[in-house]
């Protein structure tokens, strides 16, 4: 889920963060999320439609695979559906961009994805935010696609940029991870360590607890109460995404 950030309700600005899960049969997930740039115009527009159109793409890809494991799939083949995903959404925000007498920077998002079957899955990432795979009983077995910053630490990279191709980075995890997530800027101050580069397990499992748990309505709920509890406002004022995938009968 993505909801807005306390800087954003109280300046009065819309959530700039989106996200979209489509599931392709009953084995196979394909998920988005975004994040706009505070200082593009359009940016809540460029993360909707990246999200949106992607992950249609993506899952549409899978439908027509053959039933290829995405573990058996190369990352050549891969890396080809999601830049051509990305091309298309490119080419669609360029026709808005000319409509509003704008530019594709207008429009700029990070994004992290993820397609996950019962063989495992990939991460799929451009700029910060983080995908993490690990097994929910043992955290301190995980893959993590990390966040990445430009040259200063408020500085990223986005799939609008002429060079988004080579920030585009791709990461595999095995068939015993049962846990998925994604995450904006938003959520990885509180759900990674400090330095980014592992999950912060006080956060992390007493989420993996309650979101097992419970039914999906109440494990919904309580997972937007937490991203809004005001507690969090010390700690990030942005907008969060949360996006939680619980595989089951894992190897």
């Amino acid at each position: 889920m993505s909801v807005p950030g306390f800087d954003h309700v109280e300046a009065g600005i819309p959530c700039q963060d989106a996200n979209r899960v489509r599931h392709v049969g009953a084995e196979r997930v394909v998920a988005v999320g975004a994040d706009g740039a505070g200082s593009a115009r359009y940016s809540d527009f460029g993360a909707t439609l990246l999200c949106e159109e992607l992950s249609w793409w993506l899952a549409d890809r899978l439908s027509s695979g053959d039933d290829l494991a995405i573990a058996d799939m190369d990352e050549a083949l891969l890396r080809h559906w999601v830049e051509e995903g990305i091309e298309f959404v490119r080419a669609k925000v360029t026709d808005e961009a000319c409509e509003n007498g704008g530019d594709l920077s207008d429009y700029h998002a990070t994004v992290v994805g993820v397609l996950v079957d019962r063989t495992g899955g990939a991460f799929f990432h451009i700029g910060d935010g983080a995908g993490l795979a690990a097994q929910a009983a043992d955290l301190a077995s995980f893959v993590l696609s990390p966040p990445e910053n430009g040259e200063y630490a408020n500085e990223t990279f986005f799939f609008t940029q002429d060079d988004w191709r080579s920030r585009l980075r791709f990461l595999r995890f095995g068939p015993e991870c049962d846990l998925i997530a994604l995450m904006s800027d938003g959520v990885t101050p509180f759900a990674l360590a400090k330095g980014g580069q592992a999950p912060f397990a006080p956060f992390l499992e007493p989420v993996a607890r309650f979101l097992d748990q419970n039914e999906h309505d109440v494990a919904e709920a309580g997972l937007l109460e937490l991203l809004q509890r005001d507690g969090l406002r010390a700690i990030s004022g942005d907008d969060k995404t949360l996006v939680w995938v619980k595989r089951t009968n894992c190897a």
